[in-house]
């Protein structure tokens, strides 16, 4: 296994970001993190800006880890039968369990902007 360090880009790739704003034309790209390398094949359809791309990229990448924090949490979190039993019995019990959830949110936080 490589000790190389893979480091993740920090923006969605610029493919997924125009199939998401259009159907319609045809393109291409030669570097996924690189707008400049951008092409549109044919004069058909809407083609969006490059700074309506570069915004959907950005948009795209919270979504994107905003889901890999969820995925990272949820098997961390006590079960909800366990954080309703918790709710129902109140006082020192769902104070604990408050701790708990707190914990696995410190653990993993939201990406910020």
């Amino acid at each position: 296994m490589s000790d190389q360090l893979f480091i993740r880009p920090s923006t969605a790739p610029i493919s997924l970001a125009v199939q998401n704003l259009t159907s319609s034309t045809k393109w291409y790209v030669e570097n996924d993190y690189d707008i400049s390398t951008f092409v549109w094949e044919d004069d058909a359809g809407l083609r969006p800006s490059d700074e309506v791309i570069i915004a959907e990229q950005q948009r795209l990448y919270s979504v994107l880890m905003l889901d890999d924090v969820r995925q990272k949490r949820a098997p961390e979190y006590p079960s909800i039968g366990d954080q309703l039993d918790a709710l129902w019995k109140g006082g020192e019990a769902a104070a604990e369990m408050l701790a708990k959830v707190q914990a696995v949110k410190a653990k993993y936080p939201k990406p910020t902007e």
